[in-house]
């Protein structure tokens, strides 16, 4: 069957992607689901971190709410990198308190993660309802 080989296929490429690589891992929590936005940081305090930091082959971004995840995003590092350079003249934002300030480049990953929308499938309540 053409679908279950095309299926077998992609399911090798997965396997592929991460076996022996590097994976950073990063969560973001609460703003999303209101904004529908990620933030990538890039520097802390005057130095490069986050994105600009890894040595990373591969960057997950979990999208979650307390303790359900939402989704996870999967990237490519060297092509975050260049949508964050692309786009640290436009999209940077300070996120801190008067510790830390970070610099982050702000993602719209669109109106489809605001909470509003989301549900849980299972029991039909919004993500974070009890």
């Amino acid at each position: 069957d053409l679908d279950l080989k095309y299926g077998q296929l992609r399911e090798q490429q997965v396997h592929d992607m991460f076996h022996n690589k590097k994976i950073e891992i990063k969560t973001e929590r609460d703003w999303w689901k209101k904004t529908g936005n990620i933030a990538v940081e890039y520097e802390c305090n005057g130095k490069a971190s986050g994105i600009d930091k890894t040595e990373s082959d591969f960057w997950i971004h979990i999208l979650s709410t307390g303790t359900d995840n939402y989704c996870k995003l999967v990237f490519e590092v060297p092509r975050l990198k260049r949508l964050v350079e692309k786009y640290k003249p436009t999209h940077s934002r300070m996120i801190g308190d008067r510790n830390t300030v970070i610099n982050s480049i702000v993602f719209v990953v669109g109106r489809k993660f605001k909470s509003t929308r989301l549900y849980k499938v299972k029991n039909e309540k919004k993500i974070g309802e009890k």
